[in-house]
Protein backbone atom coordinates (compact mmCIF):
# COMPACT_ATOMS: atom_id res chain seq x y z
CA UNK A 1 0.00 0.00 0.00
CA UNK A 2 1.11 3.55 -0.56
CA UNK A 3 0.34 6.91 0.98
CA UNK A 4 -2.19 8.94 -0.98
CA UNK A 5 -0.97 12.04 -2.75
CA UNK A 6 -2.56 15.42 -2.08
CA UNK A 7 -4.28 15.29 -5.49
CA UNK A 8 -5.92 11.97 -4.47
CA UNK A 9 -7.83 13.38 -1.47
CA UNK A 10 -11.01 13.76 -3.55
CA UNK A 11 -10.73 10.21 -4.93
CA UNK A 12 -10.09 8.79 -1.43
CA UNK A 13 -13.11 10.72 -0.11
CA UNK A 14 -15.27 9.34 -2.91
CA UNK A 15 -14.14 5.77 -2.15
CA UNK A 16 -14.76 6.16 1.60
CA UNK A 17 -18.24 7.50 0.77
CA UNK A 18 -18.89 4.45 -1.42
CA UNK A 19 -17.62 2.05 1.26
CA UNK A 20 -19.73 3.58 4.05
CA UNK A 21 -22.82 4.61 2.04
CA UNK A 22 -25.08 2.00 3.69
CA UNK A 23 -24.09 2.81 7.28
CA UNK A 24 -27.17 3.93 9.17
CA UNK A 25 -25.16 6.35 11.33
CA UNK A 26 -24.74 8.69 8.37
CA UNK A 27 -28.50 8.76 7.87
CA UNK A 28 -28.88 9.87 11.48
CA UNK A 29 -26.16 12.51 11.13
CA UNK A 30 -27.18 13.85 7.74
CA UNK A 31 -30.73 12.73 7.03
CA UNK A 32 -31.66 11.07 3.76
CA UNK A 33 -31.66 14.11 1.49
CA UNK A 34 -28.26 14.66 -0.17
CA UNK A 35 -26.74 12.18 2.30
CA UNK A 36 -24.02 10.96 -0.09
CA UNK A 37 -22.89 14.53 -0.93
CA UNK A 38 -22.81 15.35 2.77
CA UNK A 39 -20.80 12.21 3.49
CA UNK A 40 -18.38 13.02 0.67
CA UNK A 41 -17.62 16.47 2.08
CA UNK A 42 -17.26 15.08 5.58
CA UNK A 43 -14.73 12.57 4.23
CA UNK A 44 -12.99 15.37 2.29
CA UNK A 45 -12.39 17.16 5.59
CA UNK A 46 -11.36 13.95 7.38
CA UNK A 47 -9.00 12.76 4.65
CA UNK A 48 -7.48 16.23 4.33
CA UNK A 49 -6.62 16.14 8.04
CA UNK A 50 -5.40 12.53 7.83
CA UNK A 51 -3.55 12.76 4.51
CA UNK A 52 -0.21 12.10 6.23
CA UNK A 53 -1.43 8.64 7.26
CA UNK A 54 -4.01 7.69 4.62
CA UNK A 55 -3.04 4.77 2.41
CA UNK A 56 -4.49 3.04 -0.63
CA UNK A 57 -3.80 -0.12 -2.52
CA UNK A 58 -3.48 -0.39 -6.30
CA UNK A 59 -6.87 0.82 -7.51
CA UNK A 60 -8.35 2.13 -4.27
CA UNK A 61 -9.81 -1.32 -3.56
CA UNK A 62 -8.77 -0.92 0.07
CA UNK A 63 -8.19 2.35 1.87
CA UNK A 64 -7.26 3.34 5.40
CA UNK A 65 -6.43 6.28 7.62
CA UNK A 66 -4.44 4.69 10.43
CA UNK A 67 -2.73 7.04 12.85
CA UNK A 68 0.34 5.63 14.58
CA UNK A 69 1.99 7.30 17.60
CA UNK A 70 4.49 9.09 15.34
CA UNK A 71 1.88 10.50 12.92
CA UNK A 72 0.71 14.10 13.04
CA UNK A 73 -2.81 15.09 12.05
CA UNK A 74 -3.42 18.33 10.14
CA UNK A 75 -5.74 20.69 12.00
CA UNK A 76 -9.27 20.86 10.60
CA UNK A 77 -9.25 24.66 10.56
CA UNK A 78 -6.55 24.59 7.87
CA UNK A 79 -8.97 22.80 5.51
CA UNK A 80 -11.34 25.72 5.88
CA UNK A 81 -8.68 28.28 4.96
CA UNK A 82 -9.50 27.39 1.36
CA UNK A 83 -12.64 29.48 0.64
CA UNK A 84 -13.67 27.17 -2.21
CA UNK A 85 -13.72 24.16 0.10
CA UNK A 86 -15.25 26.16 2.95
CA UNK A 87 -18.21 27.31 0.84
CA UNK A 88 -18.69 23.92 -0.84
CA UNK A 89 -18.55 22.12 2.52
CA UNK A 90 -21.26 24.21 4.17
CA UNK A 91 -23.43 24.36 1.04
CA UNK A 92 -23.39 20.56 0.82
CA UNK A 93 -23.27 19.52 4.47
CA UNK A 94 -25.30 22.39 5.94
CA UNK A 95 -24.71 24.25 9.18
CA UNK A 96 -27.19 22.14 11.16
CA UNK A 97 -25.68 18.84 10.03
CA UNK A 98 -22.13 20.14 10.58
CA UNK A 99 -23.11 21.06 14.15
CA UNK A 100 -24.61 17.60 14.75
CA UNK A 101 -21.49 15.93 13.29
CA UNK A 102 -19.29 18.05 15.58
CA UNK A 103 -21.37 17.03 18.59
CA UNK A 104 -20.91 13.40 17.60
CA UNK A 105 -17.14 13.85 17.21
CA UNK A 106 -16.98 15.54 20.63
CA UNK A 107 -18.80 12.57 22.19
CA UNK A 108 -16.52 10.10 20.37
CA UNK A 109 -13.41 12.00 21.51
CA UNK A 110 -14.61 11.87 25.11
CA UNK A 111 -15.06 8.08 24.87
CA UNK A 112 -11.70 7.65 23.10
CA UNK A 113 -9.89 9.54 25.86
CA UNK A 114 -10.69 6.63 28.20
CA UNK A 115 -9.28 3.86 26.00
CA UNK A 116 -6.91 5.32 23.40
CA UNK A 117 -3.31 6.10 24.34
CA UNK A 118 -1.78 8.24 21.56
CA UNK A 119 1.72 7.43 22.87
CA UNK A 120 1.40 3.68 22.26
CA UNK A 121 -1.71 2.91 20.19
CA UNK A 122 -2.69 2.98 16.54
CA UNK A 123 -5.97 4.79 15.93
CA UNK A 124 -8.12 3.63 13.03
CA UNK A 125 -9.68 6.87 11.80
CA UNK A 126 -11.24 5.22 8.73
CA UNK A 127 -10.66 1.85 7.13
CA UNK A 128 -12.54 -0.04 4.49
CA UNK A 129 -12.56 -2.32 1.50
CA UNK A 130 -14.79 -1.78 -1.52
CA UNK A 131 -17.63 -4.29 -1.55
CA UNK A 132 -16.43 -6.32 -4.52
CA UNK A 133 -13.00 -6.89 -2.87
CA UNK A 134 -14.16 -7.96 0.60
CA UNK A 135 -13.36 -11.39 2.01
CA UNK A 136 -9.81 -11.39 0.61
CA UNK A 137 -7.99 -10.51 3.85
CA UNK A 138 -7.37 -6.88 2.88
CA UNK A 139 -8.63 -5.47 6.19
CA UNK A 140 -6.43 -7.81 8.21
CA UNK A 141 -3.52 -7.00 5.90
CA UNK A 142 -3.85 -3.27 6.46
CA UNK A 143 -3.92 -3.72 10.23
CA UNK A 144 -0.82 -5.90 10.09
CA UNK A 145 1.07 -3.61 7.70
CA UNK A 146 0.51 -0.38 9.61
CA UNK A 147 0.04 -1.49 13.22
CA UNK A 148 1.90 -4.78 13.49
CA UNK A 149 1.71 -5.93 17.11
CA UNK A 150 0.84 -2.49 18.53
CA UNK A 151 -2.42 -1.93 20.39
CA UNK A 152 -5.19 -0.54 18.16
CA UNK A 153 -8.19 1.63 18.99
CA UNK A 154 -11.19 2.16 16.70
CA UNK A 155 -14.84 3.12 16.69
CA UNK A 156 -17.68 1.76 14.62
CA UNK A 157 -21.42 2.10 14.41
CA UNK A 158 -22.06 -1.09 12.47
CA UNK A 159 -22.86 -4.41 14.16
CA UNK A 160 -21.33 -6.39 11.27
CA UNK A 161 -18.06 -4.50 11.78
CA UNK A 162 -18.15 -5.32 15.49
CA UNK A 163 -18.33 -9.04 14.65
CA UNK A 164 -15.46 -8.75 12.14
CA UNK A 165 -13.25 -6.84 14.57
CA UNK A 166 -13.95 -9.33 17.36
CA UNK A 167 -12.63 -12.08 15.06
CA UNK A 168 -9.49 -9.95 14.61
CA UNK A 169 -8.90 -9.81 18.36
CA UNK A 170 -10.65 -6.56 19.26
CA UNK A 171 -12.69 -6.19 22.43
CA UNK A 172 -15.62 -3.87 23.02
CA UNK A 173 -14.60 -1.13 25.47
CA UNK A 174 -17.83 0.84 25.60
CA UNK A 175 -21.16 1.18 23.81
CA UNK A 176 -22.82 4.59 23.72
CA UNK A 177 -26.34 5.19 22.43
CA UNK A 178 -26.31 8.70 20.93
CA UNK A 179 -29.29 10.26 19.10
CA UNK A 180 -30.12 7.00 17.33
CA UNK A 181 -26.51 5.96 16.68
CA UNK A 182 -24.92 3.03 18.47
CA UNK A 183 -21.30 4.08 18.95
CA UNK A 184 -19.01 1.13 19.72
CA UNK A 185 -15.48 1.80 20.99
CA UNK A 186 -13.14 -1.17 20.46
CA UNK A 187 -9.54 -1.93 21.27
CA UNK A 188 -7.12 -4.67 20.38
CA UNK A 189 -4.38 -5.07 22.98
CA UNK A 190 -0.77 -5.36 21.88
CA UNK A 191 -0.30 -8.82 20.39
CA UNK A 192 2.76 -9.54 22.51
CA UNK A 193 0.83 -8.94 25.78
Amino acid sequence: MEKIKKNEIKKASKVFTEIFKDYEAYGVLFGRKNRLNRMYYLFRAEVYCAQNFTYKDDDFCALCSIKTPSDKEIELKSAFKNPFFDIAFFLNVGFKQAKIAKEYVDMADKVASKYYNPQTDCYIKNIGVRKEFRGQGKLKGMLKEFCGDMPIYLETQDENDVAIYKKLGFEVCEIVKWKGITHVAMRRPALND
